[in-house]
């Protein structure tokens, strides 16, 4: 990978939940100690086959990957 500016934070593939995981939902408007917990049911890959986007067991059915924690 060529660049003008060296970037760490996407150079390595993180390895993906899968169904089953138990994982912390992120939510800008609450405080840490308040993100809900849920479990994952199905997963929705993008054109890439890279997971994008989780259903999960919450209120809230489904979202993006980047707003969960293993």
């Amino acid at each position: 990978m060529i660049s003008l500016q060296q970037r760490f934070k996407w150079t390595k593939r993180s390895s993906n939940v899968s169904i089953g995981d138990l994982v912390v939902i992120h939510d800008d408007n609450l405080s840490v100690t308040h993100w809900k917990m849920g479990r994952v049911q199905a997963l929705h890959p993008g054109s890439d086959g890279l997971i994008r986007v989780v259903t999960r067991v919450t209120k809230n059915r489904s979202g993006p990957i980047t707003k969960l924690s293993p």
